[in-house]
């Protein structure tokens, strides 16, 4: 007589049905696998086990799925794991411009953000692909607004009788060399401030004046004798000193 032939349970289904000699032989279904097996067949059976986050799956036959990481291995350090699986991405490197915001993770990559006076230029969702230096203000103009992590530096030019160096955050009004009883050496341009320095005494201009008006007299009035003598005739001089 034949025996009654073992019902499909939960994972099983039938492999080869039952005979007038031998009973039905049954293999796991589709997403389980056997975890008591006979010389045929399989009586008992298991659902695959779900790989966490951070763990990527390999393809197992049915019959060579094994709990653990030989199926459901971890991601590569340095790797981490995206939909759909079998998907590795390799992290996110932190360039120039760039600092570690939050590292990488088994499930996430890492997140990175401008360094200081850098500006993202490729925002992602939780983090910067992408920075670059925020601008310098040439001379001559100021930083009309600063840069933010997010922002470039903004420059505007200066007014007419003002100046910047390029760093500040306001043109400066030149100095006004007279208000401040000054001489002026040197015009203010939009770059530099005007140059400034002590005015001339009036006493010192009138004894250097009263000076150079005794040294010309008398370098004058020696030079008047000297051809005066050149000229007068020897006879002359002889009637001049019979008188005498």
């Amino acid at each position: 007589m034949c025996n009654l032939y073992v019902f499909t349970g939960a994972g099983l289904k039938e492999k080869r049905g039952c005979e007038i000699t031998a009973d039905t032989v049954c293999e796991p279904m589709e997403g389980f696998y056997c975890t008591d097996s006979t010389s045929e067949g399989c009586v008992v059976a298991q659902k695959h086990r779900s790989c966490e986050p951070g763990q990527f799956i390999i393809t197992c036959h049915q019959t060579e799925y094994k709990m653990g990481e030989k199926c459901c291995l971890m991601c590569p350090i340095g790797m981490f794991q995206l939909f759909p699986p079998y998907m590795w991405n390799l992290y996110m490197f932190t360039g120039a411009g760039l600092k570690e915001k939050l590292g990488c993770q088994l499930n996430a990559d890492t997140v990175c953000e401008p360094m200081e006076g850098f500006y993202c230029t490729d925002l992602k969702s939780e983090g910067c692909a992408a920075a670059q230096k925020h601008r310098r203000c040439e001379p001559g103009q100021f930083i009309s607004k600063m840069g933010t992590a997010s922002t470039d530096t903004e420059c505007s030019e200066c007014s007419s009788g003002s100046f910047s160096d390029g760093t500040m955050l306001s043109c400066q009004p030149h100095t006004q060399c007279e208000k401040e009883n000054l001489q002026l050496i040197k015009a203010g341009t939009s770059s530099t401030d005007a140059e400034c320095g002590e005015k001339s005494s009036n006493t010192t201009g009138i004894v250097i004046g009263v000076l150079f008006f005794l040294v010309a007299a008398t370098i004058g009035g020696g030079v008047f004798l000297w051809k005066y003598h050149k000229n007068t005739k020897p006879s002359e001089m002889n009637k001049y000193k019979l008188k005498y």
